[in-house]
């Protein structure tokens, strides 16, 4: 599978609430790949994929050629560190400092958090959407994205602060 050069966004969907009413504001034509609820949703026009049961070398395949990986503080993120695709992850419960994404510009942290609180000042496992999660607005993480895009070709490892 070769993706190479897609204006490809991938949406890792861990909390309907938020993903669902957020992913069908992000510009169109935009293809996404979806979590578990994203048959709730229209598919944009070049959808990637659908479900949650993707390969891993296929979801692999995606995170490499990806412009930008936009997700939740899950597994996905953390794919994308090691491909060095840039990446935006979206924080609620569970503060940046614990489980964020390393001092590199092409990845950002968006999270409504207080930076001085505790770690995890929220239920990670929750029934319902953690608050700070709810206050990430669509605007912030086109902004995190163009910022985390500027810096998409560069590959030096040297580690700076993450823009928080």
């Amino acid at each position: 599978m070769s993706l190479t050069g897609l204006p490809l966004s991938l949406v890792g969907i861990a909390h309907p609430p938020w993903s669902a009413s957020s992913t069908r504001r992000a510009p169109a034509g935009r293809p996404r790949a979806g979590g578990p609820d994203a048959s709730g949703f229209p598919a944009p026009t070049g959808s990637c994929l659908r479900h949650a049961d993707v390969p891993f070398a296929d979801l692999a395949a995606l995170v490499a050629s990806a412009r930008c990986v936009v997700a939740g503080d899950t597994g996905l993120p953390h794919l994308a560190t090691a491909l060095g695709a840039p990446s935006v992850v979206l924080f609620g419960p569970v503060s940046p400092l614990l489980w964020g994404p390393p001092g590199h510009p092409r990845h950002r942290a968006v999270w409504h958090g207080d930076p001085h609180g505790a770690a995890r000042p929220g239920d990670a496992h929750g029934e319902s959407l953690d608050e700070r999660l709810s206050r990430v607005t669509v605007e912030e993480v086109l902004r995190a994205v163009r910022e985390a895009r500027a810096y998409a070709n560069r590959r030096d490892d040297e580690p700076t602060e993450v823009p928080r």
